[in-house]
């Protein structure tokens, strides 16, 4: 019987499996590839991270009330800076609004602010007196509107704090400027009931779009540049009048004036 020939035993051996890749079925969709996203959270560039690497942090929910709250407190602050750094503050420190700076919350800058706007108060009702506050005012209400502006966007820093400054400056001197002819105009009446009535219009503007602008800005900003537009619209009607009060205010100043 012997040993079987090479062939028989080749013949007997089971085949060898290679392995092959897996066939896929026509129906079947393709496999999704890994989001770019997966990537960046694990190599800490996730754009939707703030401070993430090589990406811009995003605003946070609810920076876009910003921009209308700066407006608003600046056209406030061109009529009354001191009035307004005061609401703010105790808004601020008893109503905890986080929208509001947290430095006008201060104990001090609610005493100096409270005496400073008293005098504002007061001297805006006095014929002449009123416009010769509102003269000397001239750079302090803007810078007022714009230092408000930054500190509201003091949390965004860079351009945006740059940019609210811009707005509560520009708006606050152009809220200044229309109230300084009015009551110019207002100056030429001999009788001082039309400044009291004009002055405690303007206070109470003033206290209710600062209201406005911490707890709804977009309703105060409305307001507010329906007001400033109308103002400038008297002053365009009644700029005779204007021009007639500035030279009365300068006669009131300048003895020699007064006797020419």
């Amino acid at each position: 019987a012997g040993t079987p020939p090479a062939s028989t035993t080749r013949r007997n051996t089971p085949p060898r499996h290679r392995s092959t890749p897996p066939t896929r079925h026509p129906n079947t969709p393709p496999r999704p590839s890994t989001p770019a996203g997966s990537t960046a959270l694990r190599t800490g560039t996730n754009p939707c991270v703030p401070g993430a690497r090589g990406d811009a942090a995003p605003l946070p929910l609810g920076s876009v009330d910003l921009l209308p709250m700066a407006f608003a407190s600046g056209w406030a602050s061109g009529i009354n800076a001191y009035a307004t750094v005061l609401i703010l503050g105790l808004i601020g420190r008893f109503a905890h609004e986080p929208s509001v700076p947290t430095g006008f919350e201060r104990t001090d800058v609610l005493i100096i602010m409270g005496v400073l706007a008293a005098l504002d108060l007061t001297a805006d009702k006095i014929p002449y007196l009123d416009s010769v506050w509102d003269t000397l005012s001239t750079v302090i209400r803007p810078a007022a509107g714009a230092l408000i502006g930054a500190l509201i966007g003091g949390t965004q820093g860079g351009m945006p704090a740059i940019t609210l400054a811009a707005v509560g400056g520009a708006a606050a001197l152009a809220s200044h400027l229309t109230k300084t002819g009015i009551r110019m105009a207002i100056n030429t009446s001999p009788e001082p009931a039309s400044n009291i009535v004009a002055s405690l219009g303007n206070d109470v503007s003033v206290a209710s779009i600062t209201s406005l602008a911490v707890l709804h800005p977009a309703i105060a900003a409305v307001c507010a540049g329906t007001m400033l537009v109308l103002g400038v619209l008297v002053v365009s009607l009644v700029f005779s009048r204007v021009v007639r009060g500035f030279q009365s205010v300068r006669r009131f100043l300048t003895p020699a004036a007064r006797g020419a």
